[in-house]
């Protein structure tokens, strides 16, 4: 970076404010839906798709876009049907959204 290009303090505290806001999402992607999702609770599980679905509008990033379809696609092989239904909706849906960019 040259001399007369350096970033303003404002720039700086906009990316750290960012990069924090992104390992929140990716810790609770990670941690608290994907455990959700694994619940014995069939309303568990079905609420942890609706979050994905509704967070996967936030994952920009391309680890935090996998993190989501990876547990969406895993509710594919769930024992109940009407789990298994809901996240064909939602990835259906994801795909539709992300096609749309």
């Amino acid at each position: 970076m040259a001399k007369g290009n350096r970033c303003s303090e404002d720039d700086l505290i906009a990316a750290y404010h960012e990069h924090c806001l992104r390992e929140l999402l990716r810790d609770f992607i990670s941690g608290v839906l994907q455990e959700m999702s694994h619940g014995e609770l069939e309303f568990q599980r079905i609420t942890s798709l609706d979050l994905l679905s509704e967070l996967s509008t936030l994952a920009y990033q391309v680890d935090l876009t996998q993190s989501v379809l990876s547990i969406v696609v895993n509710k594919l092989g769930d024992k109940v049907k009407k789990v298994q239904c809901h996240a064909i909706n939602i990835l259906v849906k994801t795909i539709m959204r992300k096609s749309a960019f």
